[in-house]
């Protein structure tokens, strides 16, 4: 009986290490790691469009290591 239940356990904690391993990989601030970024208007939304800001507006760009405060000097929009 105990060794069915160090089984279950064991088989438990893998899994629980996997999932750990998942949600890590997926956290926002891996992703900044990888040299992205994520821009935000003055108050503090996620900039997802150029729509969303007007020329000469400020930005702020968060980093893996810190903030850029910007302004806006152009706007371009996606090709499709």
């Amino acid at each position: 009986m105990w060794r069915q239940f160090d089984r279950f356990l064991i088989s438990r904690r893998r899994k629980l290490e996997a999932l750990a391993l998942q949600l890590e990989e997926r956290s926002p601030l891996q992703l900044l790691e990888r040299g992205y970024a994520i821009a935000y208007d003055a108050s503090g939304h996620v900039l997802r469009s150029p729509d969303q800001v007007a020329i000469g507006e400020d930005i702020t760009v968060q980093l893996a290591r810190g903030q850029i405060d910007a302004s806006v000097r152009r706007k371009n929009r996606e090709k499709t």
